[in-house]
């Protein structure tokens, strides 16, 4: 059975090669229960859509809150505690603020010259990871900068952690 599968093929609707079906992902909605397009199609749809779509401020700026968004809701997080429950401001006014930002504008504008080097990418921080993402509590840093920010964070909580394990107080 195994053997029949992995000489079945199918044609991709998008580059209309034949591959075998394992070059597909599955699909309950359709009636073969296997995708019309190959994984590699989608994979260059999904590239091209960050490219043209992300990489606008608006794209971004729509990417950067939606992700806020699933933290706060307790969805695709690792970590849910870190944001779960806690307060988001209004998408609107997350938009509004980040475009007239100054900080914002300049980094967006360097990441665009560094040919979106993923490390100079804009990235919303928390000054105070105990609090959500209201406008007294964020601000716009590179991604190198917010992952060694968490980095020094987890470090202390982990200092902070052994100090109270002897029993010392935390210095």
């Amino acid at each position: 059975m195994l053997a029949q599968m992995a000489k079945k093929k199918k044609k991709c609707t998008f580059c209309h090669k034949r591959k075998v079906v394992s070059a597909f992902n599955k699909d309950a909605t359709r009636t073969d229960g296997i995708s019309n397009k190959c994984k590699d199609c989608i994979h260059e749809y999904q590239k091209g859509h960050f490219v043209n779509h992300h990489r606008t401020i608006h794209g971004f700026l729509t990417m950067t809150y939606n992700n806020m968004k699933k933290r706060v809701e307790g969805r695709n997080s690792e970590y849910p505690h870190l944001w779960a429950g806690k307060p988001i401001m209004p998408k609107e006014a997350f938009m509004e603020w980040s475009k007239n930002h100054p900080t914002f504008l300049s980094l967006f504008k360097r990441w665009a010259m560094a040919d979106y080097d993923k490390k100079l990418s804009p990235s919303i921080n928390r000054i105070n990871s105990d609090k959500g993402y209201v406008f007294e509590n964020v601000e716009w840093v590179t991604m190198s900068q917010n992952c060694s920010l968490a980095g020094t964070a987890r470090s202390f909580n982990t200092r902070r952690a052994v100090y109270e394990l002897l029993g010392e107080k935390n210095g």
